[in-house]
């Protein structure tokens, strides 16, 4: 599919299933629930737009968003690469349940009401060179999900952290969800209302390396979710020294 406009489609603006599929210099916006579905496998979004979808406003926490990746067995060994997804009413790009092997490189996540992007449950993962700003919530989320790197984006202002690998419960009954060796490389994060970068607990393989920082004041990083107890380091040589795995 290739220089298309769909515009004020009542549910899907697009869905794709099957191999080798390719999504090139398309337009999809003010669809009533979602921009695209896809699963299958070998298939490559390229320089689309995805813009206003979630016209009928259905619960984000659901499944209403600019695109989101789920369905039988998932996507595989696919890329989206020099994309726009903005000002959609849910996450920009949601990658969710039994992914594995997806490149993410070049896009814009701007503007949505929810994450700009966000990795659910998902396996093996490269999020390269993207930016990601001025989302209602998280930059760049990563959920229950292991082997993802996040190198060399721009992940600014958000209305909530920056970059997260976070751990859910599904693990106990699923011991692939547990998000492990994930990674934060050479990313630029700053600005962003809570913590500017947060990985999984202890014991997960986690590393970062090499990102750059701004922040108004103290800059807030953290190992796990937040509590009373468990408060986010504040700067940098606090949080070498208490948690070991930010350089």
């Amino acid at each position: 599919v290739d220089e298309i406009s769909f515009r004020h489609v009542d549910a899907i603006g697009l869905q794709f299933v099957g191999k080798n599929n390719i999504l090139r210099r398309t337009t999809i916006q003010f669809a009533g629930q979602m921009g695209l579905n896809a699963r299958g496998s070998s298939m490559r979004v390229e320089e689309n737009r995805f813009l206003h979808n979630n016209t009928r406003v259905f619960n984000k926490w659901w499944e209403a968003c600019g695109v989101k990746i789920i369905g039988d067995q998932g996507l595989h060994d696919s890329a989206f690469s020099s994309n726009v997804f903005a000002f959609n009413r849910g996450d920009g790009l949601w990658v969710d349940w039994m992914n594995t092997n997806i490149r993410i490189d070049n896009n814009i996540a701007a503007f949505n009401s929810g994450f700009g992007i966000h990795f659910e449950a998902s396996q093996g993962g490269v999020i390269r060179d993207n930016a990601s700003y001025g989302n209602g919530q998280r930059g760049i989320y990563i959920f229950e999900s292991s082997d993802v790197l996040v190198e060399n984006n721009v992940v600014l202002g958000n209305g909530l952290e920056g970059i997260v690998a976070a751990q859910g419960d599904r693990w106990k009954s699923n011991p692939i969800l547990l998000p492990r060796r994930n990674q934060f490389k050479q990313n630029v994060v700053g600005w962003n209302r809570d913590i500017q970068l947060m990985h999984a607990p202890d014991g997960l393989e986690a590393d970062s390396d090499f990102n750059t920082i701004f922040s108004d004041g103290v800059a807030q990083f953290r190992r796990g979710w937040g509590s009373a107890i468990h408060r986010p380091a504040r700067g940098l040589l606090a949080l070498r020294k208490g948690l070991g795995v930010f350089a």
